[in-house]
């Protein structure tokens, strides 16, 4: 170590010392923190791994289930009106529900373009972009997307809840 410079005073002293503490301990404290990173990664790493085959199979029962509950949709919701299916019917079974809801959805036609909107004057309908804002054209009425060439359609979706049996 190098010979240490002569200090005007204790307070001087003091502090040095003080502040050659504080840096010492920062020092490891980073290192603490370097070595808390590196085996957090380590214990997410193996997680990630441990479930990897748990999600895999559960996305895919997920994609079952829906494909199931589509292919079934008359024998497991019945036919619902409209205001039924938009609040959701259930289909209550031993280990859970599936919920059917259907809302509408426009079309979104091929032959909808920037310039066939821009020759009906309807502006709102582009984006500044050039592209067709189909969020607008969502709210318009439908006289206005039949002249389009498009129109709402019914859009179900599925969700589920499982029951947990301890």
């Amino acid at each position: 170590m190098s010979a240490r410079k002569k200090l005007p005073s204790p307070a001087h002293a003091r502090a040095d010392e003080l502040l050659r503490v504080a840096a010492a301990l920062k020092t490891r404290l980073e290192e603490e923190k370097d070595r808390y990173d590196a085996e957090t990664r380590q214990v997410k790493e193996r997680f990630t791994e441990l479930v990897a085959p748990t999600v895999a199979r559960l996305k895919e029962t997920e994609k079952e289930i829906e494909a199931l509950a589509t292919r079934h949709q008359v024998d497991l919701f019945g036919t619902p009106d409209k205001d039924q299916a938009a609040a959701g019917v259930r289909c209550g079974l031993p280990s859970g529900s599936l919920i059917l809801t259907v809302r509408q959805v426009v079309r979104k036609a091929k032959a909808v373009t920037v310039e066939a909107l821009k020759g009906l004057g309807w502006l709102d309908g582009v984006r500044v972009e050039e592209s067709v804002a189909w969020d607008k054209i969502e709210g318009w009425t439908d006289e206005r997307l039949a002249v389009i060439g498009t129109e709402r359609k019914d859009k179900a979706s599925i969700t589920w809840e499982a029951i947990r049996h301890e």
